[in-house]
């Protein structure tokens, strides 16, 4: 029971479940669609040849009526047919009244029959191998039909160049019979004609061809949408099932995953907030409080230790204007192409801060102020031969330092310390900019 049940999802969960039902109804609908349309070409077919029986019989009608009489008058008018192939003298005559009387034959109210048929695109001629009329002269292949005509004596239909025609034997009357018997064809006068064109006859069948296909296909979009919907739903049940069971039997590890989840995503941003915490966001190094703890660790170890160390104040020269020349967003760009020179030219001991704006901050550790005083004068050139293009702009710049150490001092402090760097810096403005001044020594802070 429980591997059906598994083939049984397995096979919903499968793209052949759907293509399987939406399967069966293409081809159930296809045949119905095939059934049909054979349907209409079949009653298309039946109703021409219904109408050429029609027109068979009334052809019949005429010539057992007119072969009834031994004359048959109409009053004669533009419009009465004529033809020179009938026309016999002393066949026009008038009546006690005045009123012009002329003689009709079978023919030429046949021949009036096919000018009405021809109103509606239906040829109907009168064939015969040897007729009075040249016009109905039998072409080779209607000859061989008369031939099959004399010998069964059955209508012939047929598709041909086109058109669709529908071919009738003609007999005479039996009297008519009796005056040749010495002739086998005597009782075959020839046969009707009745052909209508194909190309017609299929865009009378359009509007049915496009009204079964349409049908057909809704009932197919139709049939193909229920069953995807039953699917779906039978799908979405059976998928509900088995993750509620699921879900019973892994209460305890997906809880326990969540959790581990849970601490290693508080450990993420607890990380990303410590750096946050010491990182300028906007070239990626330290920060001032990261300085100021930094300096506080330097000091102390200074003072515990004797170990020297050596405090930068960097200052980029008229920053302002290149705010108000470029924009901020080429301030800001020149901000982390300075930083980023600056940081390539320090060792990994080094700490190198964005104290605030454009004014930076290096602790040197390890180094005497002689050596720091040296490394700065190094630093200005650096930065002095620094080409930056920003947006096809070629923007220079330059650096004031301010070198100072706790040694300067008699008493150390961040503060302190800071305030002598500060002070070194200023005169490196002062005296030009592009610089780099060593404080002197105070010994009263």
């Amino acid at each position: 029971m429980i591997k059906r049940r598994a083939s049984f999802e397995k096979f919903l969960q499968s793209p052949f479940a759907m293509i399987l039902p939406i399967s069966i109804w293409a081809v159930l609908t296809f045949s119905s669609f095939y059934w049909n349309h054979q349907i209409i070409q079949s009653s298309s077919h039946q109703a021409f040849t219904m109408r050429g029986e029609m027109s068979k019989n009334l052809s019949d009608i005429i010539m057992t009526w007119a072969s009834s009489h031994e004359a048959i008058y109409v009053p004669l008018t533009e419009k009465t047919p004529s033809s020179p192939y009938f026309d016999i003298k002393n066949k026009d005559i008038k009546t006690s009244d005045g009123v012009a009387l002329t003689q009709l034959s079978a023919g030429q109210i046949l021949s009036q029959l096919s000018l009405l048929l021809d109103k509606d695109s239906v040829e109907f001629q009168l064939i015969s191998t040897q007729p009075l009329n040249p016009a109905n002269q039998a072409s080779t292949w209607q000859i061989k039909v008369l031939q099959s005509l004399l010998d069964d004596s059955q209508r012939h239909i047929e598709e041909r160049n086109g058109q669709f025609y529908y071919i009738a034997p003609l007999f005479a009357e039996q009297s008519c019979l009796d005056c040749h018997k010495d002739n086998q064809t005597a009782d075959l006068l020839g046969a009707v004609s009745f052909n209508y064109p194909i190309e017609r006859l299929e865009q009378r069948l359009d509007p049915l061809h496009n009204q079964n296909t349409f049908i057909h296909s809704a009932i197919f979009i139709i049939l193909s949408l229920i069953s995807a919907l039953a699917i779906y739903h039978v799908r979405s049940l059976v998928n509900r099932i088995s993750a509620q069971k699921a879900q019973r039997e892994e209460t305890i590890r997906l809880k326990t995953k969540n959790l581990h989840q849970e601490i290693e995503q508080h450990k993420v941003a607890r990380a990303e907030l410590q750096r946050l915490a010491t990182h300028d966001p906007l070239t990626g190094i330290r920060n001032r409080r990261h300085f100021i703890d930094s300096l506080h660790n330097e000091i102390k170890r200074y003072q515990r230790y004797k170990s020297n160390f050596s405090l930068l104040m960097l200052d980029l020269d008229h920053f302002k204007k290149v705010n108000d020349t470029y924009g901020h967003d080429c301030g800001d760009y020149v901000l982390q192409c300075f930083a980023k020179e600056i940081q390539e030219n320090l060792r990994q001991s080094d700490v190198f801060v964005r104290y605030g704006g454009e004014e930076f901050a290096i602790i040197a550790t390890n180094t005497q102020l002689d050596a720091a005083e040296r490394f700065a004068q190094k630093l200005t050139k650096t930065v002095e031969a620094l080409t930056i293009i920003y947006h096809q702009q070629t923007v220079n710049i330059t650096v004031s330092i301010g070198v100072a150490a706790p040694s300067l001092l008699k008493t150390s402090s961040p503060e302190s310390l800071i305030s002598l760097a500060d002070s070194a810096l200023y005169q490196a403005k002062a005296l030009g900019r592009n610089r780099a001044i060593c404080a002197t020594p105070d010994y009263d802070t």
